[in-house]
């Protein structure tokens, strides 16, 4: 069986299949880690907030994940009980020693393939095309509005 697709020309048709690929990619990283990738979003996105308020944290999460202040607070919520962040509606969200090791383990992984998936195509080509997706994910963004 051939691992190797015909090039599709841009459209959602390659935009969805690219997704789906990138998903499945994710979902075998997280494989025993005990997130789903929502959860690993929320860490990540917890690592690179880390010393906010709880609350603008949990804005934060319902801005990316588009569901919501009750489905950000539940991730919140779920990390924590999860040992992973420390967080109380008073004080600074921070990663726990464990959650830290988990987050530095997973982006690894996740780097590392990243830079074999798309580490060697020319910078101009990527900054094309972060501009076009990031142009697309705007106007998708107004029509779900």
């Amino acid at each position: 069986m051939s691992t190797t697709t015909p090039d599709l020309p841009f459209g959602a048709q390659l935009i969805g299949q690219t997704e789906k690929s990138l998903d499945a990619v994710l979902k075998r990283v997280l494989v025993g880690s005990g997130l789903s990738e929502p959860e690993y979003v929320a860490l990540r996105v917890c690592s690179d907030r880390a010393g906010e308020q709880r609350p603008a944290l949990t804005a934060r999460l319902a801005t990316v994940f588009r569901k919501g202040d009750d489905h950000a607070a539940d991730l919140v919520e779920h990390l924590s009980g999860a040992g992973l962040i420390d967080t109380d509606q008073q004080a600074s969200v921070e990663l726990t020693p464990a959650g830290r090791a988990l987050h530095d383990r997973l982006v690894a992984q996740t780097d590392g393939i990243a830079e074999r998936l798309w580490g060697d195509l020319p910078t101009d080509d990527l900054a094309i095309t972060a501009h076009v997706l990031s142009t697309v994910l705007h106007r998708a963004a107004v029509e779900r509005v």
